[in-house]
């Protein structure tokens, strides 16, 4: 069971890096282009992007642990999607940091700079499929109630006399909600 709890602690580290990077990369492009910075700022990039892909690779496993677990419980054709989705981001994250690497090592000419350029675009390119990974992993959790978490409140949870209870709950606050309105008047 452990595994289940760790991948959903580790995951949120590359998925924020993944948002955040198009902004870093372009400030710090700019700066370098601009003189602000010495080339070698570019290895904050570097740096960043380092931990964005040893996070990824530590999420990946860990998800893969999980779905052990849970893949008897779970659709297994969701769980593959996301598995897939998560496997795609780490490799496209790496050859983002491949392309950073050669703009920091090649920074002070021109070369260093068209490669710095093309790992910053492709920093975008890694946030859409953080954003994808995320929205399927979220889909597991709150559509599909994965069992690790079971505290989650998700669409397909519950027996029919509880969701009859709670539209009926719902009803009786509508109606209270709509009393207190007229009396406001």
């Amino acid at each position: 069971m452990d595994a289940i709890f760790f991948h959903p602690k580790v995951v949120h580290l590359p998925l924020g890096l993944a948002i955040v990077m198009p902004f870093v990369a372009v400030s710090l492009l700019v700066a370098w282009r601009r003189g602000w910075f010495s080339p070698r700022t570019w290895f904050l990039a570097v740096g960043l992007q380092a931990v964005l892909v040893l996070g990824g690779w530590i999420a990946l496993r860990s998800g893969e642990q999980a779905s052990e677990s849970v893949e008897d419980m779970m659709d297994h054709g969701r769980i593959h999607e996301h598995e897939e989705a998560a496997e795609t981001f780490v490799w496209v994250a790496s050859a983002v940091l491949a392309l950073m690497a050669v703009g920091a090592w090649r920074g002070t000419r021109s070369f260093g700079f068209a490669s710095a350029t093309a790992a910053t675009v492709g920093t975008a390119a890694v946030m859409g499929l953080a954003i994808y990974v995320g929205h399927l992993g979220g889909r597991l959790v709150y559509e599909d109630c994965a069992p690790m978490y079971q505290g989650a409140k998700c669409s397909n949870q519950g027996s029919p006399e509880t969701e009859s209870s709670d539209e009926a709950s719902d009803a009786a606050d509508d109606d209270a909600n709509e009393d207190s309105d007229t009396t406001n008047l």
